[in-house]
């Protein structure tokens, strides 16, 4: 297996990390802005509630 020059490295960590926080930032925004009790809200019978759907997309930034 052929290893990765420092550089490389370094650009990879650098791109990574820039992306990685501006996706937490928008995830901390969208969980943020789920009122208090509004957690039980759902749009229509098949949807999901705030709480499942704020928790549907923290569980996918885990993954993904």
């Amino acid at each position: 297996m052929t290893q990765m020059q420092p550089e490389v490295d370094s650009f990879i960590l650098d791109f990574l990390l820039v992306q990685l926080k501006s996706e937490q930032a928008i995830t901390h925004k969208i969980i943020a802005s789920v009122p208090l009790y509004g957690e039980q809200y759902k749009p229509g019978p098949k949807s999901m509630t705030a709480f499942q759907l704020v928790r549907h997309i923290a569980i996918c930034e885990l993954w993904f």
